[in-house]
């Protein structure tokens, strides 16, 4: 497997995005490979870091937003 492909297969896993086929294949290949099974690990741990990651825009930009939805002339089709 070339690095592009595993790591695609690990996001995919990751997001659920795999079919059970794929899923089972992956599991075995963490079973057989403790790098694999690491490298998994450590994307699980960046995942759930992200996942409580909040932003929020500035007063500002939603300002921006607001008056330039304003400024449009939006006409029905």
């Amino acid at each position: 497997m070339n690095t592009y492909f595993e790591n695609n297969q690990f996001v995919k896993y990751l997001y659920k995005e795999t079919n059970t086929e794929d899923t089972q294949e992956f599991y075995t290949q963490l079973l057989i490979d403790n790098n694999k099974y690491d490298e998994m690990a450590e994307y699980e741990g960046i995942i759930s870091v992200i996942d409580k990651i909040e932003m929020n825009p500035s007063k500002k930009a939603v300002n921006t937003i607001l008056d330039f939805a304003k400024s449009i002339n939006l006409q029905a089709s």
